[in-house]
Order: structure tokens, then C-alpha cells, then sequence
């Protein structure tokens, strides 16, 4: 449904809509090899916010679009976001939940995904329907910033982050 709308709305054809989710899936793809890595040198708490503030702008962005180059950027940047989202929240599990606990929640976090998958596809055409498909975009943009503000927030500081802190 919400592709559909897209397709039309931006006059762009299934064709290029299929190269572009491509883009995104290689984006993330080649970004998940890095971003271990760089989950390791900021921390978790950083690293999970930094996900769903990408998050963010990748829906923004898609919302705002007005072109397919509008949409390769989204889906660019959005890339980055699902390159790194594992990497982040298994570094949050492997700093702060004990061992013997980790694998449960580390299921938990992975049926997010299916969880997420579901919501999105009961939700994002709804919205697509009643508002538009743009106005969708933007709601989930906001729930990706109240996430990024909750992790913030809710969040200890991460134990690297304080040493760091304390040297400078």
C-alpha cells in the first residue's frame, strides 16, 4: 500500500523503487562491517542513540521527498541505520545484561524485529490511507526520536564513556 503511494506520488517506477531498496539492503550491508567496530569505540548507549536518531533522518527525509535522488539519499542513510542497528544492540547486551541472561534477551531483541515488522505493516499502511503516506513517515520519524530522547534519558552512562570523561 505505502509503496504504491510512494510510486505514484514521486512518479517513479517499480523498477527503481526495487534498485533503491537494494541500495539500502547493500548500504546496510557493508556498513554492519564497520559498525561493530565503531559500536565498541563509542559504547552502546551512544552507539543504539546514534541508530535511532540515523533512524530518524532516513524517515524524515523519505517523508520530505520529492524525487528519486530525495529517495537514494533516504535510503542511503537509512542503510546506515540497519548496517548498524545489531551491532549496537548486541553491544548494549554484552555491556549491561549478565552472562547467563544474554541469550534470552538477545532473542527478545531479535523477535523485536519480526514485533517491529508487523506493527510497521499494520500501522504505516493505515496511516497511508487515512492521512497519507508522508504523514506516516513523519509519525514514525517522531517515535524514532522519542526512542533516541528515552535512551538518552533512561539510559546509565556507559562505564568507557565515564573514564573518558574523567581523563579529560
Amino acid at each position: 500500500v505505502v509503496a504504491n503511494d510512494m510510486l505514484d506520488d514521486l512518479n517513479i517506477s517499480k523498477g527503481l523503487f526495487g534498485v533503491l531498496t537494494a541500495v539500502n539492503t547493500i548500504v546496510g550491508a557493508l556498513f554492519a562491517i564497520r559498525s561493530g567496530s565503531l559500536s565498541d569505540r563509542i559504547g552502546p548507549k551512544a552507539s543504539v542513540t546514534a541508530v535511532l536518531v540515523i533512524a530518524a533522518v532516513g524517515l524524515f527525509i523519505t517523508a520530505f521527498a520529492t524525487s528519486a535522488w530525495m529517495l537514494l539519499v533516504a535510503v542511503f542513510i537509512s542503510g546506515l541505520c540497519q548496517g548498524w542497528c545489531n551491532p549496537a544492540t548486541n553491544k548494549l547486551i554484552a555491556d549491561r545484561v549478565p552472562q547467563g541472561r544474554r541469550g534470552i534477551i538477545t532473542g527478545v531483541k531479535q523477535s523485536g524485529v519480526q514485533l517491529a515488522t508487523f506493527l510497521a505493516g499494520l500501522t504505516l499502511p493505515s496511516l497511508a490511507i487515512w492521512i497519507n503516506w508522508r504523514a506516516g513517515m513523519i509519525a514514525y520519524g517522531i517515535l524514532a526520536v522519542l526512542a533516541a530522547v528515552a535512551t538518552i534519558v533512561l539510559l546509565p552512562a556507559d562505564p568507557e564513556v565515564d573514564v573518558v570523561a574523567r581523563r579529560e
